[in-house]
């Protein structure tokens, strides 16, 4: 479904519809190579993002932009259970230089940008201005 979708959300936009997929199979990277502007790789990927991303490379010679949606906790997490569950520890978590510097690893992994998630992301905001710096 996802190949044949893609195309079709282009012609039902007026303007040009911002592409983003964010699945890992080789089959959806295929997709991603032809269709999209921007892949999204989910934080529980990163163990193999290095793959993912010379694969990606390896199927197109587009452009096309690398995020990662990772989980934001400021401080330490206070339920130990959604910490686990939401895999805090492959995202942003600590204090505000502890996050920063993971924001440094991931764009060290190749990813032009970060989408940011969580219960606890809004206090995690005024590391946004630091992020830029990256």
């Amino acid at each position: 479904m996802l190949p044949d979708a893609a195309p079709t959300l282009r012609r039902l936009c007026q303007r040009p519809l911002r592409l983003v997929i964010g699945e890992s199979g080789d089959r959806a990277l295929e997709v991603v190579a032809r269709h999209a502007d921007e892949w999204n790789c989910g934080a529980t990927y990163l163990d193999r993002a290095p793959e993912r991303l010379a694969r990606l490379a390896g199927l197109t010679r587009r452009p096309i932009a690398r995020s990662v949606n990772v989980p934001v906790v400021l401080g330490a997490p206070r339920d130990p259970e959604m910490a686990r569950r939401y895999n805090v520890h492959l995202g942003l978590h600590g204090s505000v230089d502890q996050m920063v510097a993971r924001c440094a690893e991931l764009r060290g992994l190749g990813f032009d940008g970060v989408w940011l998630s969580g219960t606890n992301a809004r206090p995690a905001f005024e590391l946004l201005p630091r992020l830029r710096e990256l």
